[in-house]
């Protein structure tokens, strides 16, 4: 449903479920899917170009310009057999808290500041070991250190990022973090100062396990005799150096506990202590009334939907719910229920939430319907909620996808609900009540960018901070702009607008298609904002073509661009642009030379495709060969014919796989020299784990359909 989630690689894992080979004729360049994904990481080639082969993605909106009719009243639906199908409208609305006043002391001093102060100086010296502050560099490159530099970096830019989410998340979820933080960092140097460095396998699990000290400390020994990997030489580590900066961190976090207590101890007795679980009483009844302003006339709540990212948050926010009620500041009616991802009766909860999306309504009776859901993402994904038209954002939005997601769970065609409402908190400091959303916005990105430093750099894009997309967030009233954002930084539609607009010129112009599609070539001119002349021209070989933007700036003819996108954009114009008046010895020559330029490019990289992929077949067929030498050797010594007809088989198999990660495992197998019967145990298990067995049945049997 979202095939790209935090980079490209997530596509690329998604093609190799039915694409093996890397090696590829997807006309893409290189032609391997590997090579072309690390292009595209590092952004010298656009994703689009391999999206628009293998995705069909289709928005409401295209669907809705393609499909749609409107009824008597204007509004848009779809024609599915004899029935009618809505979309419902969509309304964003940004709610507004006081971060100042969830953490601000007894005299009003707001302790804000001073808590991203803290968690800048924090050294997370515990996942840092592979720094050269700590590690010795003659452990730098030995197992099973090697792994702890790149390792340590992205877990403590996670870390950062996830006490910052937690901290504007609720109270209790960042005071929760911060307790269960001390108490691993604890654990962690009374092992040190026992001789253990612990950082691998299941001992940092027990550390963070959050168990009492001393019931850690008693299941130590056990953990060190059944896991070899938890084990690491403190003679490869600076341990002075180690200790010294653990204790700092140490001291900032129980000082930082000590502060905040007094504030969780007042939320956890009466949330109205809290400026943001207050902000959401008052939402959540004026929803419930109908007298909320983001309701269209006569709406009303139906059903609320409270997304978090976080399980901590998600119980406070239930537990404040029964508080409120039994202040008599909620309905008592009202009812409620959390889940998370350790929730026993997801399911059960669900189907009590919304039965009429899950086919539940005769399993359910009124008494036992829920009016308020508050999941986690985790117990959010993948269910039917429409019964539900509201959702609310209880968490700052770092990035779309989430988002996108969390509406899409009652964002559904078919809903009985003509508008669904979608609330997004954002939090503001005493300095910025005064400013603008765009302008506060940009102060939490800055904020969030300080105290991540250099460790934002290396986040993936779901844990790091997307500002353009920020904006778009909590500006948008119009639902259709974010999702458009999400397009633009996904970079994974650059092509819809054009395909769009093809289709629209189809359906009001078709004359004028039906002209452009039958000349011989197309060749006309048009002004441009640039200060020197351009030619696009396309060449084509098979399936695989190249668009290509030749430049002549100083009578040169240089390429300037090969990207599908950027070029199609460059030429797209209104149907009654007037053509440019170019002289014909102008335009010939730039033709000309445009051509030879191009065509002289294509050919290099129509070339340097064959050789790759020439190249690609014979190293296969190197090491595939290796393999049933191997194999020959092992049956010329066996006497016994069943098994003389096995490893036939096996060699069979082997022979016609051409599937580039068995052949990458046949190389290692080459390069390692395993031969003998350690060949055949290695084959068999490859066979197993790719299952090649029934794949080659599969090619016998169409083989066979092909010769009768």
């Amino acid at each position: 449903a979202t095939p790209y989630t935090k980079s490209a690689w997530d596509v690329y894992n998604q093609l190799k479920l039915f694409h093996i080979e890397d090696v590829t004729s997807v006309p893409i360049n290189p032609p391997n899917l590997q090579d072309f994904v690390s292009e595209v990481e590092a952004r010298n080639r656009d994703l689009s170009e391999l999206l628009s082969h293998v995705m069909v993605r289709r928005t409401r909106q295209d669907i809705l310009e393609e499909y749609g009719r409107e009824d008597e009243t204007g509004r848009e639906y779809l024609k599915m057999g004899d029935e009618r199908r809505y979309l419902p409208n969509r309304h964003l609305q940004t709610e507004d808290y006081g971060l100042h006043e969830t953490y601000a002391d007894e005299d009003g001093v707001s302790l804000y500041s001073s808590i991203l102060d803290t968690v800048e100086e924090l050294t997370f010296v515990r996942y840092s070991l592979g720094q050269s502050d700590y590690l010795r560099p003659e452990f730098a490159d030995q197992e099973p250190y090697s792994n702890l530099s790149s390792m340590g970096r992205s877990i403590r830019g996670l870390m950062k990022s996830n006490l910052l989410k937690r901290l504007e998340s609720s109270l209790p979820a960042f005071y929760d973090s911060l307790e269960r933080m001390l108490g691993s960092h604890r654990v962690f140097r009374r092992l040190l100062d026992d001789g253990t460095v612990a950082v691998g396998g299941n001992l940092s699990e027990l550390i963070n396990s959050g168990e009492r000290v001393e019931t850690i400390l008693s299941e130590v020994d056990r953990v060190l005799e059944d896991d070899e990997q938890a084990v690491y030489d403190p003679e490869a580590f600076y341990v002075d150096k180690l200790k010294t900066d653990l204790e700092n961190d140490i001291e900032l976090l129980a000082k930082l506990k000590e502060r905040l207590e007094p504030f969780y101890a007042a939320v956890q007795e009466n949330p109205k202590q809290d400026d943001k679980a207050e902000q959401f009483r008052q939402i959540v009844s004026n929803l419930w009334f109908g007298s909320h302003d983001v309701l269209r006339r006569r709406d009303s709540a139906n059903k609320i939907i409270v997304f978090t990212q976080f399980a901590d948050t998600a119980r406070y926010l239930g537990e404040s719910l029964g508080e409120f009620q039994r202040r008599g500041e909620l309905p008592e009616e009202l009812s409620y229920e959390v889940t998370t991802g350790d929730s026993a009766s997801v399911e059960g909860t669900i189907q009590r939430f919304a039965p009429d999306a899950n086919d539940a309504r005769d399993a359910v009776t009124t008494e036992e319907e829920i009016d308020i859901l508050l999941p986690t993402d985790v117990a959010g994904e993948g269910v039917n909620l429409q019964d539900a038209n509201t959702v609310i954002n209880y968490d700052l939005h770092w990035n779309p996808l989430r988002l996108i997601q969390r509406i899409g769970r009652v964002d559904r065609l078919g809903s009985e609900h003509d508008d669904i409402y979608a609330l997004n908190f954002l939090p503001e400091t005493e300095l910025e009540e005064a400013l603008g959303i765009v302008e506060r916005v940009e102060r939490r990105v800055e904020e969030i960018g300080r105290v991540l430093g250099e460790d934002g750099e290396i986040l993936s894009p779901e844990d790091n901070i997307n500002k353009k997309y920020m904006e778009k967030i909590y500006q948008e009233e119009d639902f259709e702009g974010v999702e458009t954002g999400v397009n633009e930084i996904l970079g994974s539609d650059d092509l819809a607008g054009p395909a769009s607009d093809l289709r629209e010129l189809r359906q009001r112009h078709p004359d004028l298609l039906a002209w452009l599609e039958d000349r011989d070539g197309i060749r006309t001119t048009m002004n441009w904002d640039r200060p020197h002349d351009a030619v696009v021209i396309v060449y084509k070989q098979g399936e695989y073509a190249t668009p290509y933007l030749v430049a002549f700036n100083d009578g040169e003819a240089n390429i300037e661009s090969e990207q599908k996108n950027e070029i199609v954009q460059t030429v797209s114009c209104a149907v009654d642009e007037p053509v440019a008046t170019v002289d014909q010895s102008t335009f010939t020559d730039r033709y000309e030379r445009a051509a030879r330029t191009a065509r002289q490019a294509f050919i290099r990289e129509m070339g340097e495709r064959l050789k790759f992929q020439r190249e690609s077949r014979r190293r296969a067929s190197a090491d595939r060969q290796y393999v049933v030498d191997q194999l020959d050797r092992v049956i010329d010594e066996v006497d016994n014919r069943e098994q003389r007809e096995t490893l036939q088989r096996y060699r069979s198999i082997v022979q016609t796989t051409s599937a580039g990660q068995v052949i990458d495992e046949f190389g290692t197998l080459r390069q390692n020299g395993v031969a003998g019967d350690d060949t055949v145990d290695a084959v068999v298990e490859i066979i197993s784990r790719y299952n090649l067995e029934d794949q080659f049945e599969q090619r016998r049997e169409w083989a066979n359909t092909q010769d009768e």
